[in-house]
């Protein structure tokens, strides 16, 4: 498809003139004793390979999508909403509780379970009220091969923090903008014991047992297969639900000297 584009421009005797009384030339020029506009003169760009323009694409990409925007310790402008609203992707929330069996089975509507013939194994799979709106990713994880003799691995944990803080703007005015607060958790993970272990990271607090790895190690075929999640086992508070979330979480897992080739093909 084509698509022509005709402008037409006509000058009016005495509609634009400098000081003098001369008229404008029609290919912008500005009268006499104004300053020309940036982009109306020739634009100079600085040498760069294709490679590199790429790679400033995908940054700004990553921090537009990802975050931080403004760097580990950025903070929003004032009035401005939160972190879940500025972000798209990248972000744990705190874990639901457990719905015990006998709250769950409240949810179910009588006519339903006495159409399905009243018996429970013909009962039909029914999402609470209660837990919609409420699914979301609460962990993120990865697994890896390292031979039978490597006892540990060396793991750190790294997500940002959002809370508001009370401060002062220029006017004197008491706001609450919303400022990130980088964690980073560094821990020698133990391989030497089959099963689940959990580490602590974030002390936990009296309402919930707080964020912890969660590791899970299987011996076969002289080499070990771990699997290593970040979980967010926060409490959501009333307010300000977003302080509960995790950000921009990072796993990296090295060997225990931070150089050795520990790791293993998976297949």
């Amino acid at each position: 498809m084509c698509i022509q584009y005709t402008e037409t421009v006509s000058i009016e005797e005495g509609a634009m003139s400098d000081s003098n009384g001369g008229a404008a030339l029609p290919g912008g020029t500005p009268p006499t004793g104004e300053d020309p506009h940036p982009l109306d003169g020739p634009q100079h760009f600085s040498g760069a390979a294709s490679h590199a323009v790429r790679d400033e694409l995908q940054t700004l990409i990553e921090r537009d999508l990802l975050g931080p925007w403004d760097g580990p310790h950025e903070k929003f402008r004032s009035r401005a909403m939160g972190p879940r609203e500025r972000y798209l992707v990248g972000m744990l929330g705190p874990r639901p509780p457990a719905i015990p069996t006998a709250d769950a089975a409240g949810d179910v509507p009588d006519g339903e379970a006495s159409a399905a013939g009243g018996g429970e194994a013909d009962l039909p799979d029914i999402t609470s009220p209660q837990a919609l709106g409420r699914m979301w990713a609460s962990s993120m994880g990865l697994s890896f091969c390292v031979a039978a003799d490597v006892d540990a691995v060396a793991v750190r944990a790294a997500w940002g923090r959002y809370e508001q803080r009370e401060e002062e703007d220029d006017d004197g005015k008491k706001t609450r903008p919303w400022t990130r607060e980088p964690e980073q958790y560094d821990r020698t993970v133990d391989l030497t014991a089959d099963g689940a272990q959990r580490i602590p990271l974030l002390a936990a607090s009296a309402d919930g047992p707080g964020v912890h790895l969660r590791v899970a190690v299987r011996t076969r075929d002289g080499r070990r297969t771990v699997e290593i999640a970040l979980l967010n086992q926060q409490t959501e508070p009333d307010s300000n639900k977003d302080t509960a979330w995790i950000f921009q979480p990072r796993l990296t897992v090295t060997a225990r000297d931070g150089a050795a080739p520990v790791f293993l093909p998976v297949d």
